[in-house]
């Protein structure tokens, strides 16, 4: 039987200084530039065929 390989690539996005976003900003305005951020990765994530599998607060996680 032929093995077949398959690559395969991971990618972790986090807001970096997310927690002083908030604390500047506050929660309506952050909230809505973080999910912003988090749109465009995903948009461009799967216009290259990738897929969200977890979020884990403002990280979330990609697979291709």
């Amino acid at each position: 039987m032929e093995e077949t390989i398959q690559k395969l690539a991971i990618l972790y996005a986090d807001v970096s200084g997310s927690t002083k976003i908030y604390e500047k900003y506050g929660d309506t305005i952050a909230r809505r530039d973080i999910k912003k951020c988090i749109d465009m990765i995903v948009d461009i994530i799967t216009q290259h065929d990738g897929k969200l599998i977890k979020t884990i607060g403002d990280g979330h996680v990609f697979v291709y």
